[in-house]
């Protein structure tokens, strides 16, 4: 800043692009000069003098009045996105992409239809917006778990830190995630982008992983393990709002305990007795034959429901579409009989177990490992139980309350173990969901690790699901 004496012998003052130090004769010192220094640190790109001090102090207040208002613009957009995305991500989870609309995102934030599309033109666009919110956070929870000192740490602070996030949405504290049950499905410009992003993420959570032992594993072992930790942790948010917010620390720390632990009391007891010969196929449901489940099954776990057309199923099976419409009315209707099936070759499998005359720990590996199997065989696979937000909601709740059955039966042979002290003490309802987690997941598991087989996956994947993610 520069100073120099007007003609009526007080100073004014011109501002030059320097750290600003304020220079004033003390012999001029006055009144009027605070008012010029309090007009100076506020606004210390103007030059001020006698004649010019009134133009230019209207022009820099309407100039800051303009960034003002456009920085308040600019902050109201961006809580306007947030909250479409936030909409669209919740309605998505509810009853996914496929019958979520604009109107119904405008409905939820209080906007006409015409108004999201100023944010958004098109339904993709919006489902695209929504994944990369996902995919950011999970990258940045990621990155920030690599910081930890150990793998124990690295994969204690990930799961904990997705749990948080879950929440602080449950506390309305931040917007909703949309999880990913329809990515695969998704068929928008930037789909190829966003999986393959996906896939990077999975990556970053398989370096948690990295222990000197760990990085001896073929690869396709360590993908089936982290593909176990990935899944469980992803598949808690379906199930941890049966708690109390104040809960899930209590809920991580404990889901924690078994992904590293597992549920045996001593590694080196897993020898599960093979059930899948015992059971019988699965009778037709709804009328539908076998081989038309079993096709749209496999369809379903590749490709989602919306990205799962008739035509296709059709050419699985060598049938015209019009032989195919001959047994069945809707596409609903056919993945509903497919989450009926699944619930039955799982129920099967269970009850066998539950016949073997054996402990606890004998039951429950034997129904994961003989399922494991199933899911590798000819007959199989399960449907994944994220294809469940496809199906109208009305009746969706029933076969959610069938899928709550199941996982409670596997809670029930916890607990039988934990009193005949073949398990170990761990809370019996955080390790069903854990373990139907991993065990539904087994369907993509081949999408981590090709070629595996039904015997590599019964060591590699399930026995690690109950021995704990670094057992030798």
């Amino acid at each position: 800043m520069k100073t120099h004496t007007s003609r009526m012998g007080r100073p004014s003052f011109q501002i030059i692009r320097r750290p600003l130090i304020i220079h004033t004769p003390s012999t001029h010192h006055n009144s009027n000069d605070a008012e010029h220094i309090d007009e100076l640190l506020f606004q210390p790109l103007f030059t001020f003098s006698k004649k010019t001090s009134g133009n230019v102090w209207r022009r820099g207040v309407a100039r800051m009045d303009a960034d003002i208002r456009s920085d308040t613009k600019t902050r109201r957009f961006k809580r306007k996105r947030e909250a479409i995305l936030g909409a669209a991500a919740a309605l998505i989870n509810h009853q996914g992409l496929r019958e979520t609309s604009m109107q119904d995102v405008a409905r939820k934030v209080g906007l006409s239809a015409s108004s999201v599309t100023y944010y958004y033109r098109r339904k993709e666009d919006l489902a695209a917006a929504c994944f990369q919110e996902t995919i950011n956070s999970l990258r940045e929870t990621a990155t920030r778990a690599a910081l930890g000192t150990n793998a124990e740490a690295r994969i204690t602070s990930f799961l904990s830190s997705v749990l948080e996030t879950i929440a602080r949405i449950e506390k309305g504290e931040q917007e909703a995630l949309v999880n990913f049950h329809d990515l695969r499905a998704y068929n928008g410009p930037t789909g190829e982008d966003l999986r393959e992003q996906y896939s990077d993420i999975f990556r970053l959570v398989r370096n948690l992983l990295h222990t000197p032992d760990m990085s001896q594993l073929p690869r396709a072992e360590l993908n089936a393990r982290a593909h176990l930790y990935f899944s469980i942790t992803l598949w808690a948010s379906s199930w941890i709002l049966y708690y109390d917010t104040d809960d899930y620390e209590r809920v991580s720390s404990r889901l924690a305990d078994l992904i590293l632990n597992g549920i045996c009391v001593k590694q080196g007891a897993w020898a599960p007795v093979a059930l899948t010969g015992r059971i019988d196929t699965p009778s037709p449901e709804h009328g539908f034959p076998e081989s038309y489940l079993r096709a749209a099954t496999r369809l379903f776990n590749e490709f989602g429901y919306q990205g799962t057309s008739v035509d296709q199923i059709s050419a699985e099976l060598n049938l015209t579409k019009g032989s195919f419409y001959h047994h069945i009315d809707t596409k609903e209707d056919l993945i509903a009989a497919c989450c009926e099936r699944s619930f039955s070759v799982v129920r099967r499998i269970q009850d066998a177990a539950m016949e073997l005359p054996a402990d606890g720990w004998t039951r429950l590996t034997s129904a994961a490992a003989s399922l494991m199997r199933y899911q590798f065989s000819e007959d199989g696979r399960l449907l994944r139980y994220t294809a469940l937000v496809s199906v109208r909601e009305d009746r969706r709740i029933g076969l959610q309350m069938k899928m709550d059955r199941l996982i409670e039966r596997f809670a029930s042979m916890i607990v039988d173990g934990i009193a005949d002290g073949s398990i170990r003490a761990v809370d019996p309802t955080i390790a069903a969901n854990a373990i139907n987690a991993a065990i539904n997941a087994a369907a993509e598991l081949h999408s981590w690790s090709a070629g595996i087989s039904a015997d590599e996956a019964v060591d590699s994947y399930a026995r690690i699901a109950f021995e704990g993610i670094f057992a030798p």
